[in-house]
């Protein structure tokens, strides 16, 4: 990421001097012969821009079509020369004392052409006038105004747009609150549908509803939206079913409301935050869910946002690191130290959130977040404030405001979290010592049973399972091995006679470990492998044969584009932290030619296998290569 700048001095007033010229005509004008006078454009000043720094105050003269109706005015910005080709709107509030402009819309202005953060860009402004709801040939368009500004990040400004109140109790009930939480479900495409994240400061439980704001701040019947009363019970009993069978996904993902007076207030939800849908057209409230792997979906609804990643050695739901908030901008923010290289991503905590579902990571662009996107990755280290807005997909990196006090933002109201109970195993094992904590069981949400797959297991190695921080153990005493290759050697510690692989499971309600053969019984293939008619997406293991020092697999349909991070690679057990197995960057697979297998050792990495076609793929252990066998 590049840094912010932010050296423009706040409050910047600029008293332009007019520059008598006719202006350019765009188009014939409708009326008004020989009276049509173009618009003219004040000068606009070379500036560092600032997000936060004061608006521009840019004077102007105002068109004269000859007649006497209402004329509209709009900026517009393109690269200096091209003569306003490919130009781009910029948002300024154009009034007859001047024109107002917030450096934060210039900005996104002159992103939308090209020009990246840090980037002095050359440009031209103009003033178009119009008649009329829209602009046409006939337009009027002033002189040009050039000027280089130095491109500075910032935030969509949503003021502008349609929107929808969320208004209740943790707001005040009244237009003013809600302006002041930012409480707002914005139209941001052409279709009916609001959207947007909502903060309800640990008051969610305590009733609101939907409304169109109105001039007064007043309710209108038509324009108000909740639980129809004859409902109530019903829709209470469903969240209370789905609360019974699964405490960790309480959650009613949609609702269709009743759009009048006497509907009632929503208290069904209870997270801080929600990320809301609502088509106007159906009345239709949604939760926005999206999918994971697994076939899981997941509800964006949450209490905090961490920020995770090398820098705290990717630790889960870490104090050190939990965002605050910015009501007004939609926007999380956090301090931290990073070191050239590093990785970062973001992770949402709440009881509707199993670890590391609710989770966002590297877009497609510089300077954007996907859900369930890769690893962020910082080219060079320092003190930054990192902010992530969800309503845009956007991350910022600013190095000027670390560790100063923050213009909006709280701390993120306490709640009392039912999170299930987390089970680790601890010990001597797969370069692990008994200090660490790392090892996670991940939970079966329909069993209960926590379950970690592919335990790499060395003669001398011993472990067991703990509860959360170390508060509680279990080992042998209060577990059992079912599988048939190994012999139970310890007594309080699980060991074992020889090297193998586990899936080692707790069952929370009898306190008893089980440690099972794992299912794949040593490396197997993992990568966009066709399988049941459809690309796998490395979600399977797919075992291979071993004879000797010599693993093979059946035939495998593998795809690469030569263009995505496709192919394939090897994990042993199922599981990578056990064992992962690719090729030098740039490798070329040839059929029937050994390549040097590479395997990720700490933070040193390797390549997917990037072939396309049917092969079965043989791994020698021995001397480390790796050959695609093909028909």
């Amino acid at each position: 990421m590049k840094r912010i700048f932010s050296v423009f001095a706040a409050g910047l007033m600029v008293a332009a001097t007019l520059v008598s010229c006719s202006g350019k005509k765009d188009g014939p004008a409708a009326e008004g012969g020989d009276d049509v006078k173009a618009p003219v454009l004040g000068d606009i000043p070379t500036a560092v821009l600032d997000a936060k720094g004061g608006d521009f105050q840019i004077t102007y003269q105002a068109a004269d079509f000859g007649v006497n109706a209402a004329i509209t005015h709009e900026l517009w910005v393109a690269k200096a020369g091209d003569e306003m080709v490919g130009e781009v709107q910029v948002k300024a509030d154009i009034k007859e004392a001047g024109i107002t402009i917030k450096q934060s819309n210039i900005s996104l202005a002159l992103q939308k052409l090209g020009f990246s953060v840090g980037e002095d860009a050359e440009v031209e402004f103009a003033l178009y006038a119009y008649l009329g709801s829209s602009r046409g040939t006939a337009a009027l368009r002033s002189n040009l105004v050039k000027s280089t500004l130095t491109v500075c990040a910032a935030k969509q400004d949503d003021s502008g747009l349609d929107k929808i109140e969320v208004i209740g109790d943790f707001d005040g009930w009244s237009s003013d609150g809600v302006a002041k939480a930012g409480a707002y479900l914005y139209k941001y495409g052409e279709t009916n549908v609001y959207s947007g994240l909502i903060y309800y400061y640990a008051k969610c439980v305590n009733g609101w509803k939907l409304r169109v704001p109105t001039a007064t701040g007043g309710w209108d019947d038509s324009a108000n939206w909740g639980i129809e009363e004859t409902k109530l019970d019903e829709i209470n009993g469903q969240a209370k079913d789905l609360y019974d069978s699964n405490p960790t996904h309480p959650e009613l993902t949609e609702l269709v409301l009743a759009n009048a007076g006497s509907s009632k207030d929503m208290k069904i939800f209870n997270h801080n935050f929600y990320y809301w849908s609502f088509d106007r057209d159906e009345n239709k409230l949604s939760v926005e869910v999206l999918d994971t792997w697994g076939g899981h979906k997941q509800p964006i609804a949450f209490d905090y946002m961490y920020l995770v990643g090398k820098v705290n050695g990717w630790k889960e739901f870490d104090e050190n690191f939990k965002m605050k908030y910015i009501p007004l901008q939609h926007t999380f923010y956090v301090d931290a130290t990073l070191a050239d290289e590093d990785e970062i991503k973001f992770m949402a905590d709440g009881q509707a959130s199993d670890k590391w579902y609710l989770q966002w990571g590297q877009g497609e662009e510089d300077g954007k977040v996907a859900f369930q996107g890769g690893n962020i990755k910082v080219a060079k280290g320092g003190n930054y404030r990192i902010y992530l807005d969800i309503n845009h997909a956007e991350i910022s990196f600013d190095a000027d405001a670390y560790g100063k006090d923050e213009e909006g933002g709280v701390e993120v109201a306490e709640r009392a979290l039912d999170r299930p109970d987390e089970y680790f195993i601890v010990g001597s094992i797969m370069g692990k010592t008994w200090d660490d904590v790392s090892l996670s069981l991940g939970r079966n949400n329909d069993t209960g049973i926590y379950t970690y797959y592919g335990l790499s297991y060395k003669v001398g190695d011993a472990f067991k399972v703990v509860k959360n921080q170390k508060a509680e153990w279990y080992g042998v005493g209060v577990g059992e091995y079912t599988g048939t290759r190994n012999k139970l050697t310890g007594t309080d510690n699980f060991e074992f006679e020889k090297e193998s692989g586990f899936d080692v499971s707790f069952n929370p309600e009898t306190g008893k470990v089980t440690v099972a053969d794992s299912a794949i019984p040593g490396w197997g293939v993992k990568g966009n492998i066709m399988k049941d008619g459809k690309d796998d997406g490395w979600a399977t293991t797919f075992p291979m044969t071993q004879e000797g020092d010599v693993w093979t697999s059946d035939e495998l349909e593998i795809m690469y584009d030569g263009a995505n991070t496709w192919g394939f690679k090897l994990c042993l057990y199922g599981n990578w932290d056990a064992g992962d197995i690719g090729v030098a960057a740039g490798t070329e697979p040839k059929a029937g030619v050994a390549m040097p297998a590479v395997a990720k050792v700490g933070e040193v990495g390797n390549s997917n296998i990037n072939f396309n076609g049917k092969a079965r793929v043989q791994f020698d252990a021995k001397n480390m290569t790796i050959t695609l066998l093909v028909k």
